[in-house]
């Protein structure tokens, strides 16, 4: 245990001093005091600021998770000739990482919604469900970059598979829903449709904060699916699981990998 702490410590340390924290932290809080000082109504707000985390907490996760392992792979290759744990070695990545991910955005954002809190009447449940969502959303893009870090040895094959996890959460997704929305109009495509969206963390995610809205039912198929079904507290709560889940299987792979191959760097 205290080779964990002396590992998260000694990253969490070099991750703070770091110029790309600083400006990720510098960007949440410029995005989230300028729509605050164009929408006085703070709903309003929190559901533009999650569609602008929405795009950028998987750019960042992915990327900057991925060059962070590739960039350690030296230092990790050294702790693996010491006796110390593999466990401790993934897991000091691991949660150093994710601590200085989640600070830039808590800090980031957290600093003008505890500022205009009062002022712009934002509901206490609509925050809570913003920011675990936007938490968990966080974990589950820092898990698939370390799967794609430690699947694949060579560097560019893993740059290529978080590439393409991007572009198929935000873009293949979106058009196979489309199509198949099209291809099985004359069916009914309910239960599919609410199989697919776990499929897709991003989509999980934006059907959590539709439902905090009395529109949900307008701003998406999935959306009024989940609200017609379940309610709009069951789903919500249904959703949660589902990005707690997403959150947690592929920091369980990338572990199991990391902890059976014999060959890491």
């Amino acid at each position: 245990m205290n080779t964990l702490y002396k590992i998260t410590g000694y990253e969490l340390r070099n991750l703070t001093r770091s110029k790309w924290t600083v400006l990720f932290t510098a960007i949440y809080f410029i995005i989230c005091e300028s729509l605050f000082l164009l929408e006085d109504q703070g709903a309003k707000v929190v559901l533009s600021l999650f569609n602008f985390i929405l795009l950028f907490i998987p750019v960042i996760s992915l990327f900057f998770g991925i060059t962070f392992i590739n960039n350690e792979k030296p230092f990790i290759e050294l702790l693996l000739s010491q006796p110390v744990r593999r466990r401790d070695i993934f897991n000091g990545l691991y949660i150093s990482l994710s601590l200085a991910l989640t600070a830039t955005m808590l800090i980031g954002v957290g600093l003008p919604l505890a500022f205009h809190f009062h002022s712009s009447k934002i509901p206490s449940d609509l925050l809570l469900i913003f920011l675990g969502s936007s938490i968990l959303m966080n974990q589950v893009f820092i898990g698939i970059a370390f799967f794609g870090a430690f699947f694949f040895s060579d560097k560019s094959k893993g740059l290529i598979f978080v590439i393409g996890f991007w572009l198929f959460t935000f873009i293949l997704y979106d058009m196979g829903i489309l199509v198949l929305s099209y291809i099985l109009k004359d069916y009914p495509i309910e239960k599919l449709m609410m199989i697919l969206t776990v499929t897709n963390p991003v989509d999980v995610g934006r059907i959590l904060i539709l439902l905090q809205f009395d529109v949900a039912a307008l701003m998406g198929y999935s959306a009024a699916i989940y609200q017609m079904t379940f309610g709009n507290i069951f789903s919500s709560a249904i959703l949660l699981a589902i990005l707690f889940v997403w959150s947690f299987i592929p920091y369980y792979i990338s572990k199991t990998l990391f902890r059976n191959s014999d060959f890491i760097i």
